[in-house]
């Protein structure tokens, strides 16, 4: 029981830091006007089609990486973690670069008004790189939670949405850049992350 606590408790943490942080960017956002709250939602809901192969990506590499780890396996295990890294980026990229070139038309299918598709369309312009750092950071940790490194796993997200994200937003969001602010605090935080997991990684 112990030691389904120690796996179980630092993945629940991990897994509401981003909740956390996305309340936290809700409320900074409800300062604007309706328009902008909007399109922030709309950026929100088209994300999930970004995020998703991350996570699928992950929870896949995990079980693979557990396997692997269990089996003493470890080339295999930096064959499997550098395949994972290809064709996801690869994926991410694909996918980024649909979700840009047609933002506006997707924005248009959930709010049908164009103020709202050009906040959507420059936001998601500055995030661009972000989603494939995204790709990138759910495979190094990974690698980190196949190999019961969990705590690990569990203080780069944290990191990354929290000590990060939010205090970056916060500040970048009451300056001149108001709104552009806060999507740099999302790239920022998305860049910074993969760096670190890289790193700790590469240790």
């Amino acid at each position: 029981a112990a030691q389904i606590l120690k796996m179980v408790i630092p993945s629940c943490i991990q897994n509401c830091t981003p909740a956390i942080s996305s309340m936290v960017m809700v409320i900074l956002v409800n300062q604007f006007d309706v328009t902008t709250i909007a399109a922030y939602g709309v950026v929100k809901n088209i994300e999930n089609i970004l995020f998703y192969p991350a996570m699928a990506m992950n929870m896949a590499l995990i079980t693979i990486i557990g396997q692997l780890y269990g089996a003493k396996c470890y080339d295999k295990m930096k064959d499997y973690r550098k395949v994972a890294l290809t064709y996801g980026i690869l994926i991410e990229a694909v996918l980024t670069g649909i979700v840009l070139l047609f933002s506006r038309q997707i924005s248009m299918a959930f709010v049908r008004e164009p103020a709202v598709a050009d906040i959507v369309s420059h936001g998601l312009l500055i995030i661009g790189v972000g989603y494939l750092c995204y790709m990138a950071t759910n495979i190094f940790t990974a690698k980190m939670a196949g190999t019961g490194k969990v705590n690990l796993s569990m203080v780069i997200m944290f990191i990354y949405y929290i000590v990060i994200r939010v205090p970056l937003a916060i500040v970048l969001i009451r300056s001149s850049l108001q709104l552009d602010g806060m999507w740099i605090a999302i790239l920022a935080s998305h860049l910074i992350a993969t760096l670190m997991a890289y790193i700790i990684d590469k240790k």
